[in-house]
């Protein structure tokens, strides 16, 4: 069974930066599974996927001008619960 990888996306306060990530996912058919919006943070959960792909990924997220960083981070213990 594959697992998941959680992305941290740090971005300037903006309206639309959640969409601009997703489009992102999309153009990379990318399998999303959550995504959670904050002020100048998006946390996105996706397939796990390769290191290449996922490196080309962080890649075209970092494009997006109001991005600031991208990080992938460890799964909420909540999450870790469901894979297993």
């Amino acid at each position: 069974m594959k697992g998941n990888i959680r992305l941290e996306i740090r971005t300037k306060d903006t309206i639309g930066i959640t969409l601009k990530i997703l489009e992102k996912l999309y153009e990379n058919e990318d399998r999303f599974k959550g995504c959670r919006g904050f002020s100048k943070k998006v946390c996105i959960k996706i397939d796990e996927i390769s290191k290449e792909r996922l490196e080309k990924l962080i890649e075209r997220i970092s494009e997006i001008e109001e991005v600031l960083s991208v990080d992938e981070v460890e799964l909420l213990s909540n999450e870790k619960m469901k894979e297993n």
